[in-house]
């Protein structure tokens, strides 16, 4: 997770792409895939990453696993 320091304060400014957040669950769950025991599909920890290429969908399509992160 990245943060700001600002006037003492600390800011998140991004959360992880991880399996277990409602909102990232959801994403995959509406792209046909699903999250078993925290891992997406039951294999991976994290749902976008720029390595295991064999295991995305070509380009353009509804792909539960991304390689671009949520800005």
């Amino acid at each position: 997770m990245d943060t700001l320091g600002w006037n003492g304060e600390t800011i998140n400014m991004s959360q992880g792409h991880r399996p277990i957040y409602l909102p990232e669950i959801r994403r995959v769950e509406e792209c046909g895939g699903f999250v078993h025991d925290g891992y997406l599909d039951g294999i991976l920890s994290v749902t976008r990453a720029l390595g295991d290429r064999d295991m995305k969908l070509p380009r353009g399509s509804r792909s539960p696993r991304k390689a671009y992160p949520e800005i």
